[in-house]
């Protein structure tokens, strides 16, 4: 019992006097940091705790905006709104509701202008969907106003295939460019008026074929060329044989 109180007199003699010991030296350093304090600033002036950290130099002039419109930095690259091609969607079936208008909202550089339509209030609906003016919404009867707006640069014919050469070249005749899907026509005399068409007014017409762009299609092609400039390169008797067999063909 005796040896338990000399150790408790003894461990808290030891607590007690460590803790003395850090009052008094926590209370000298916040005396002296007062006084630190108090001469660096007058006892009536705010606390500011921008001054403690950088004290304002006296006559320093104002920082500037953030934006001076004089001071731009000359690497800044400011983005630019890229040449749009302008397109008149002509026949609004499954085709063009389902595939052809929404893929206008991924295209940076084309963009729907107009909308042809025998179903007016159809195409007023589309128009505000896809961003579409409602001016620039014609039907068949007066397809020829395409002709006066200026942002039209290419009109597609997505109509049935009956229909293709008649409207491309309305088309074409209105001073557009036209992109026909496929397939061009439903006869090889329509194709030929349609080329015919193109080349009086100087208009490009396309025909929305994809299957030549395809990757397996083009690996193919690219066979073809190599095999074919590897076949040139035999004997002249083998290239005569050659070309007989696909002039008969």
């Amino acid at each position: 019992m005796a040896k338990s109180k000399r150790y408790l007199q003894s461990a808290s003699g030891f607590n007690r006097r460590k803790f003395l010991q850090g009052a008094v030296l926590t209370g000298t350093a916040a005396l002296t940091a007062k006084r630190l304090l108090g001469q660096a600033r007058p006892e009536n002036s705010p606390t500011s705790t921008s001054t403690l950290i950088r004290p304002a130099t006296p006559g320093a002039p104002e920082d500037p905006p953030l934006a001076p419109p004089d001071k731009q930095p000359p690497t800044l690259n400011v983005p630019t709104r890229e040449q749009q091609v302008g397109w008149t969607i002509v026949g609004l079936g499954q085709l063009t509701l389902e595939r052809i208008l929404p893929a206008f909202g991924a295209c940076k550089s084309s963009y729907p202008a107009a909308l042809v339509s025998g179903h007016p209030e159809k195409a007023r609906q589309l128009a505000g969907i896809h961003g579409v003016d409602p001016e620039a919404i014609y039907g068949y009867e007066d397809f020829e106003r395409v002709r006066e707006n200026p942002r039209i640069d290419v009109v597609y014919i997505v109509l049935p295939n009956s229909m293709h050469a008649e409207w491309t070249i309305r088309a074409l005749q209105s001073g557009k460019h036209v992109l026909c899907e496929k397939p061009m026509a439903a006869s090889l005399p329509e194709c030929e008026a349609m080329i015919n068409a193109a080349r009086k007014a100087e208009r490009i017409l396309g025909v929305a074929y994809r299957l030549h762009y395809e990757p397996m299609n083009l690996a193919v092609m690219e066979m073809c060329v190599k095999r074919s400039s590897v076949r040139s390169r035999r004997s002249p008797r083998a290239t005569a044989r050659t070309s007989k067999h696909l002039t008969s063909a």
